[in-house]
């Protein structure tokens, strides 16, 4: 399940929709994919229903494998995190999403990159001051420090964040349209009733049940 956790540090899903958690989600799910120059972009999570198939060679979405079509290691696969000639990757020149190499067009360094975690002018980035996408300062898109941020994880008014009894995409709180504990939340982790969660046979994401729609463990699931 270490894989899949590492997935799910990266990305969320709202509703039945998949958007990156870097994607700047907002209730109702707008998926954000790469896509060149958005500035808004993270890792995809297509096919991440069918991932209990993972380590199979021919599995849609799994983390080895020749043919896979995601993968962790592979040269053909469509989105790895190695390869010189795959889709999404952590390495490689001309890879079209990488963390490194200076012709990528989504990676972690570099000064002219499409999104870097370092870089003054970058579009989305974690540091900078102008940045439209960030960790840290005041007037940022998308931070974890701020009082106005439209997404951030503090914040009394912000829009996504992880306290707040208001908050529209949190973790904590009855009735938060996000969030880890809640029984009757929109998305979360627990609850019998929940739309998104890991345990449940009703529900409709979860890591464990019969019965459920988008999972990464069962017998029937999609």
């Amino acid at each position: 399940m270490s894989n899949e956790w590492e997935c799910l540090s990266q990305c969320s899903t709202i509703g039945s929709g998949t958007v990156p958690r870097r994607g700047k989600p907002k209730s109702g799910g707008e998926e954000t994919e790469r896509s060149g120059g958005s500035g808004k972009r993270g890792p995809r999570c297509q096919g991440h229903d069918r991932g209990e198939r993972a380590g199979k060679v021919d599995c849609d979405w799994c983390l080895s494998g020749v043919d896979c079509d995601w993968c962790l290691s592979a040269v053909d696969c469509d989105w790895c995190l190695s390869g010189e000639d795959c889709d999404w990757c952590l390495s490689g020149e001309d890879c079209d999403w990488c963390l490194s190499g200076e012709d990528c067009d989504w990676c972690l360094s570099g000064v002219d990159c499409d999104w870097c975690l370092s870089a003054v002018d970058c579009d989305w980035c974690l540091s900078g001051e102008d940045c439209n996408w960030c960790l840290s300062g005041e007037d940022c898109d998308w931070c974890l420090s701020a009082v106005d941020c439209d997404w951030c994880l503090s914040g009394e008014d912000c829009d996504w964040c992880l306290s707040g009894e208001d908050c529209d995409w949190c973790l904590s709180g009855e009735d938060c349209d996000w969030c880890l504990s809640a029984v009757d939340c929109d998305w979360c982790l627990s609850g019998e009733d929940c739309d998104w969660c890991l345990s449940g046979e009703d529900c409709d994401w979860c890591l464990s049940a019969v019965d459920c729609h988008w999972r990464l463990s069962g017998v029937d699931c999609d």
